[in-house]
């Protein structure tokens, strides 16, 4: 509870938990994209055009979440720790049995190599380069939940119950934090096509 000046009442704040703001942002992100990308299968929709569609929809209920945390001049509670900390990144070689591989004429050594050396490299890929891109995304999430939003709720006392003041900053804010996504986006479909 905070103290608005002497003699006035106090001012009750408003919290919002980390952990269920996270796991509904997460499911809203999950559904929108699909939804996009599902309704744009019908209109021959690129690539391009659905990452543009699914970004813009986010960032617009973004910003609707911005503005109606301002206006009622909600504080974030980090209820949830650090998200980073939870995964341990292990180098993995799978046990796979494929028999001794021989064959009078050789082909099944060859063929057996070529397999293994397919599947290291598939494996490798899967588990450390895919692994890799999950945990730098919730690393994104962590930053945007846990630091950018505390850091645009610390306005929510100059905005509570102003609507307009509430709009601004969650302008602002929206694009700050989701022009660098149409950053990359652009510049990968300029370099597909340029180069």
């Amino acid at each position: 509870m905070l103290m608005n000046s002497p003699g006035l009442k106090p001012i009750q704040r408003r919290w919002l938990y980390t952990k269920p703001l996270f796991l509904s942002s997460v499911f809203v992100a999950v559904t929108t994209v699909v939804a996009v990308w599902l309704l744009g299968l019908g209109s021959h929709r690129t690539l391009f055009v659905n990452s543009l569609l699914s970004v813009s929809v986010l960032s617009f209920f973004f910003l609707l979440f911005l503005v109606s945390g301002l206006y009622r001049g909600v504080k974030l509670k980090d209820d949830m720790g650090r998200v980073i900390d939870r995964f341990k990144l292990v180098d993995w070689v799978p046990d796979i049995d494929v028999g001794d591989g021989c064959s009078p004429d050789g082909e099944g050594i060859l063929v057996w190599l070529v397999a293994g050396i397919a599947a290291a490299v598939l494996i490798w890929i899967l588990g450390n380069v895919l692994w890799m891109l999950i945990l730098v995304f919730a690393a994104m999430l962590y930053w945007i939940y846990f630091r950018a939003l505390r850091l645009v709720f610390r306005r929510g006392p100059v905005c509570r119950g102003n609507f307009w003041r509430s709009v601004l900053f969650g302008l602002f804010y929206t694009m700050l934090y989701n022009c660098w996504i149409y950053g990359i986006i652009l510049t990968g479909h300029y370099l597909v096509n340029h180069l």
